[in-house]
């Protein structure tokens, strides 16, 4: 356990994120326990004053998840399918459920949520996830499933009105805005479709913020990202250990995106259940899907404490306040760390409405010029007119009743990026590779890829 209440990046990083690049400073602590991160920024002491995440709604579009899991059993979660019309020639017939028991469909799901929402009750003589934002509302919309032991991501191709065909994440978006969300989290990705673009355009246009977790294992060469990680507008995620560094990839080198926006803790975080494990086995579980709902689980912190804030401005507060104090954001041009290392702390402390309202995430053009489709552009977002997304969805599915049991599907090193590509399937990015604690809490770090 981490001793010092209040542990925090050191004096380089003032000058914000171009600091980062040069040298990331340690964070003292130990991350052997996977609470690392929550004892850090002293979130027991914002939940202490009220500031806990209460009438703030979160989506989080993943896999299912696994409804009596002890640290989600009590919060405020409605589990959804995803209501899409399933194209007649799609490898797979059956949308995913909303809730599962089986560890290979839910268990991504299940730790992702968690880390939002978490009361921190465990399995008997366990400890559990205490979340970041424990009263927000999280709507969770089962987009795929990933079954390790087949070694791809299963989940359907869904038909918009106007005959384009995706994945499920567009209906998922939108399904999602007009469900209420405020903060969809995606830990995620899928090949990219006007359907997309169209949801992404349709989320910003009321007010909804996205904000989505990269690939792991990047570098110089492999760069590049699956939808939505680098379309315009969401907020890029990557993970950071409990030193302040990204994570060696499998060159041997620092992780490189080129499309990260920032970075947060995401490296040995306490997890329970994996391929063919019981939901009682605890793990020690590394990713940016892990860094993802970090971050949204925070804004939504900001959203309850600065009501009279857009979105936008806590977007730009978010960027203005990566490190020990105020200051103006610069992008880290070597694809690290963005514009910093996500600071609650200060964060929390700095009035959003100082600051334009103007979403900082919206850019002109691309990073990377390869990205096809990319968008929506700032005309599409701005313009007079709402959009109306192709991937509206045509049926509503009701928020399950009962939940059922659930598994962790942590899709750590299947390589189908390119099964993604050609299906249009949901692919779980972030998934992170996942190593035991057991009782000895034995941590071994781990890297997971899938571009």
């Amino acid at each position: 356990m981490i001793s010092t209440p209040r542990l925090r990046l050191g004096a380089a990083l003032l000058a914000g994120a171009a600091t980062l690049a040069i040298a990331a400073p340690a964070l003292a602590g130990s991350a052997e326990d996977g609470l690392w991160y929550y004892e850090l920024y002293n979130f027991d002491d914002f939940h202490a004053q009220g500031i806990d995440g209460a009438g703030v709604t979160i989506a989080v579009i993943d896999s299912p998840i696994y409804g009596e899991f002890p640290t989600l059993k009590g919060a405020d979660i409605t589990s959804k399918q995803v209501a899409c019309t399933v194209e007649a020639a799609s490898p797979h017939a059956e949308l995913p459920p909303a809730q599962s028991d089986d560890p290979r469909i839910a268990s991504h799901g299940t730790n992702v949520t968690a880390i939002i929402a978490g009361t921190g009750t465990g399995f008997p003589d366990q400890i559990g996830v205490p979340g970041i934002a424990p009263a927000a509302a999280v709507l969770t919309y089962a987009a795929s499933t990933t079954d390790l032991s087949q070694g791809d991501a299963i989940g359907p191709n869904c038909t918009q009105p106007d005959g384009d065909v995706g994945g499920t994440m567009p209906d998922a978006i939108v399904q999602a805005v007009d469900d209420g969300a405020q903060i969809i989290s995606i830990s995620g990705g899928e090949a990219g479709s006007p359907a997309l673009v169209n949801a992404l355009a349709y989320a910003y246009q009321h007010d909804v913020i996205v904000v989505v977790g990269l690939a792991n294992q990047g570098s110089a060469e492999k760069a590049r990202q699956l939808p939505p990680a680098n379309l315009n507008g969401v907020v890029s995620v990557a993970a950071i250990d409990s030193n302040g560094d990204v994570p060696v990839n499998f060159e041997g080198n620092d992780t490189v995106n080129v499309d990260v926006d920032v970075v947060a803790p995401g490296i040995e975080m306490l997890t329970n259940g994996s391929f063919e494990e019981p939901w009682e086995q605890q793990e020690l579980s590394n990713g940016a899907s892990y860094a993802t709902p970090f971050v949204s689980a925070v804004l939504a912190l900001g959203i309850q404490k600065y009501p009279q804030a857009t979105p936008n401005q806590l977007l730009q507060s978010l960027i203005h306040n990566t490190g020990l104090e105020t200051h103006d954001p610069e992008l880290d041009a070597t694809g690290h760390f963005g514009y910093g290392i996500v600071d609650p702390i200060t964060f929390l402390g700095a009035d959003p409405t100082v600051y334009p309202d103007v979403n900082p995430f919206l850019e002109d053009e691309p990073r990377n010029p390869a990205v096809d489709p990319w968008g929506p552009t700032k005309d599409d977002v701005l313009g007079t007119a709402v959009a109306t997304p192709s991937a509206k969805p045509t049926v509503t599915a009701a928020p399950s009743s009962e939940p059922t049991p659930n598994a962790d599907a942590d899709a750590s090193d299947t390589p189908i990026a390119a099964i993604a590509l050609v299906l249009g399937v949901v692919l779980i990015v972030g998934a992170g590779v996942t190593v035991a604690i057991v009782m000895s809490r034995r941590s071994k770090e781990a890297s997971h890829g899938s571009e």
